[in-house]
């Protein structure tokens, strides 16, 4: 196979895997950390404050909230889970009392799903495998239907 031929292929699968994450995660609802990390992540980024969700790591957090800047869901500041850091209370709030949980969630997951495909497939170039095989391999677009802390590591 022609490198020209093998690299379409390899970005035909890509796309194909890209669009099926992304067709999957319009049904899932919220995991369990997402109520916290999505809101701490946009707290952070829209009014500079980092009191909820201290204990993870802001990277993966800011990119997903980052196209929620675009949106500008309603956060209440003078609501007693935001003055208290209550992180889990303020999350539900934010997601389902204060804005549309399924529209900031899908667009939270939009950049995990292209950090993920970034990360799987063209972050270092020296994989033991070749290319194809991981565009085959059903595992790596799970995590990315997710907000998953852990993506940003490796």
């Amino acid at each position: 196979m022609s490198p020209a031929a093998r690299a379409g292929l390899v970005a035909a699968a890509v796309a194909l895997q890209a669009g099926l994450s992304i067709q999957a995660m319009r049904g899932n609802s919220a995991t369990f950390d997402e109520g916290a990390h999505l809101p701490a992540g946009y707290t952070h980024l829209a009014l500079l404050d980092h009191r909820l969700n201290p204990e993870q790591p802001p990277l993966v957090k800011l990119l997903a909230a980052a196209p929620l800047l675009a949106v500008g869901p309603e956060v209440k500041t003078t609501d007693v889970s935001w003055a208290e850091a209550r992180q889990w209370e303020f999350g539900r709030r934010f997601l389902y009392r204060w804005n549309d949980a399924d529209r900031l969630l899908f667009l939270g997951r939009l950049p995990v799903v292209a950090l993920a495909s970034w990360a799987y497939f063209g972050l270092s170039g020296k994989s033991k495998q070749s290319d194809l095989e991981r565009t085959c391999m059903p595992n790596w677009p799970l995590k990315a239907l997710i907000l998953p802390m852990d993506c940003g590591r490796s």
